[in-house]
C-alpha cells in the first residue's frame, strides 16, 4: 500500500488528479518544458552520441575488413612462398641428379681417356722398342760386316769387293737367325 505526503493511502482519482494538473496551461507548460528538454537532450547528447558510435562501428568494420583482406593477402603469399620453396627444391633435386649424371659422365670419359692414353703410351713404347731393336739389329749388322771382313782378311789374305763381301755377311746373318 503506497501512502502519500497527506498520510492517507493511495488512490485512484487522486493519482489521476496529480498525473492531469487542473490547469491546461499547466500541462501545456509541461509539455513545452518536456519537449525543450527532449530537443536539448536529443541535439546535445544523442546525435554526437549516435555520430561517434556510427564512426566507431565504421571503424571497427573497416579494421575488421582490412584484417581480413590482409589475412587473405597474407594467406595467398604464403601459398605463393610455399609453391616457390617447393618448385626450388624441385630445381635444387633436379640440379644434384643432373649434377650427378655429369659427375658420372666425366668419370666415364676420364676413364676412356685414360685408357686411350695408356694405349698410346704402350704403342708408343713398343715402336720405341721395335726401333731400338732395328738400330740395335742393324748396329750388330754393321758390327758382324766389319769382324767378318776382318777375319776374311786375315783367312785369305787378301781384300774381298764389296758384292762378295755382302754375300757371305747376309748368308751368316740368315744362318745366325734360323
Amino acid at each position: 500500500m503506497w501512502i502519500f505526503s497527506s498520510g492517507s493511502p493511495f488512490n485512484a482519482d487522486d493519482f489521476y488528479r496529480k498525473l492531469i494538473p487542473e490547469n491546461i496551461w499547466s500541462l501545456v507548460t509541461q509539455l513545452l518544458a518536456f519537449g525543450v528538454l527532449v530537443i536539448i537532450v536529443v541535439k546535445l547528447v544523442y546525435k554526437p552520441v549516435k555520430k561517434m558510435l556510427i564512426t566507431r562501428a565504421d571503424y571497427i568494420e573497416k579494421n575488421i575488413k582490412d584484417a581480413e583482406s590482409q589475412k587473405k593477402e597474407m594467406e595467398d603469399k604464403l601459398a605463393a612462398a610455399e609453391a616457390l620453396v617447393l618448385e626450388e627444391r624441385k630445381k635444387a633435386l633436379n640440379l644434384v641428379m643432373e649434377a650427378k649424371a655429369q659427375t658420372e659422365v666425366a668419370k666415364e670419359k676420364m676413364m676412356a681417356e685414360a685408357k686411350a692414353a695408356a694405349r698410346q703410351e704402350k704403342q708408343k713404347a713398343l715402336e720405341e722398342i721395335k726401333q731400338a731393336r732395328q738400330e740395335a739389329e742393324a748396329a750388330i749388322h754393321d758390327e758382324i760386316v766389319n769382324v767378318a771382313l776382318l777375319a776374311s782378311k786375315e783367312v785369305l789374305g787378301r781384300e774381298i769387293n764389296e758384292t762378295d763381301n755382302r754375300r757371305l755377311v747376309d748368308d751368316f746373318i740368315k744362318d745366325i737367325k734360323n
